[in-house]
């Protein structure tokens, strides 16, 4: 359920990934067909075995000494209630490594020509224990325009939370939702819809899911294994959920060495070429937790201002060639961010 709406547009780290070498085509499909939950399914009286059979993201320790792991998942899973089988297309599209840029930084702060948010890295070699397997975060969706003094075809916007893809792992398991803009005569029309991705895979859309702008989201994004995943979606106003089930491309296989919540100008076609970045007002993203496999089912968690001991987080800025400002983060205590476009039209 792609949705669409217009209006009249206004007045116009160096071990980070390399851009990765165009490609003719995306690897073999990858989506996972996951079975329907019964009719009355109640996610939050459900085993944590149940919820797994459905792809549902298991239940954190309320016993925690700050619950927000907890008091988020029993938020998501109060507001599931009406299931969404979802119906998948695969676009042309592809949400990539961060791309670095080669400019000054400062202690936790890093720079990149594709992402903007935060970022907690940790250190994991290959998928087990000490690797990431769950991350989740909320954002209500914004309205979006062409940037200012701009009216071109297309501008894209990309809100995701996700695992891996920085400090030399190859692959991002990420799920989130589009708000892009095109511009014709002046008139601005605004797309939206919920997308996931293994990359290097192409990102999957979700057609029939509910999306507009002003939509409260929370996304769940798990590895189940190195190479199965799910992303859960739940509109928390309308209590539509769906959930959408992953394998890694052929030869890809999780790290787990991050963990990510990002704002990204999305990469289209062959050769992966950038996107202008949509003026997408601000996105105030909360609730970004994250769990490594050995936290599942204690009480323990990570928060990207507040990671746990020897992993590191960070505030990533979003630059162009020129090492103008695209778009960065503003942290909102430690599980937080205010995500801002330089240069924003303010409406």
């Amino acid at each position: 359920m792609r949705f669409e709406t217009g209006y009249i547009a206004l007045a116009g780290l160096a071990w980070w990934a390399a851009p990765a070498a165009a490609q003719d085509a995306a690897p073999s499909p990858t989506v996972l067909s996951l079975p329907a939950p019964p009719s009355g399914f109640d996610a939050v009286q459900a085993t944590d075995e149940e919820r797994a059979r459905y792809g549902l993201p298991r239940r954190p320790s309320p016993l925690a000494r700050n619950p927000v792991a907890y008091r988020t998942w029993l938020r998501a899973m109060t507001a599931a209630r009406s299931y969404v089988a979802p119906e998948i297309v695969a676009t042309r599209r592809r949400h990539m490594q961060a791309l670095s840029v080669q400019t000054t930084t400062t202690a936790g702060a890093f720079y990149s020509q594709n992402w903007s948010g935060q970022a907690i890295l940790g250190n994991a070699t290959s998928y087990g224990p000490a690797s990431y397997s769950e991350a989740l975060a909320q954002w209500v969706v914004s309205s979006v325009q062409s940037p200012p003094g701009v009216c071109d075809a297309q501008d894209l916007s990309a809100v995701w939370v996700g695992i891996d893809g920085i400090a030399g792992s190859n692959d991002v398991l990420q799920g989130g939702t589009e708000a892009d803009s095109s511009c014709l005569g002046g008139i601005n029309r605004q797309t939206f819809y919920p997308w996931f991705e293994w990359y290097p895979d192409y990102e999957y859309e979700i057609t029939n899911f509910p999306v507009a702008a002003g939509s409260p989201m929370l996304v769940v994004v798990q590895a189940s294994s190195a190479t199965t995943g799910t992303v859960t979606y739940v509109n928390v106003a309308s209590h539509a959920y769906t959930v959408a089930g992953v394998t890694a491309p052929p030869g890809t296989s999780l790290h787990g060495n991050s963990v990510e919540w990002i704002v990204e100008r999305p990469a289209t076609g062959a050769g992966n070429t950038l996107s202008t970045l949509a003026d997408f007002g601000f996105v105030l993203m909360t609730s970004e937790v994250a769990f490594l496999s050995s936290q599942l089912g204690t009480s323990g968690y990570d928060v990207p201002g507040a990671p746990g001991g020897g992993r590191v987080g960070y505030t990533i800025t979003m630059l162009d060639a020129n090492n103008n400002q695209l778009a960065y983060s503003r942290p909102q205590g430690t599980s937080a961010q205010e995500l801002d476009p330089a240069g924003a039209t303010i409406r």
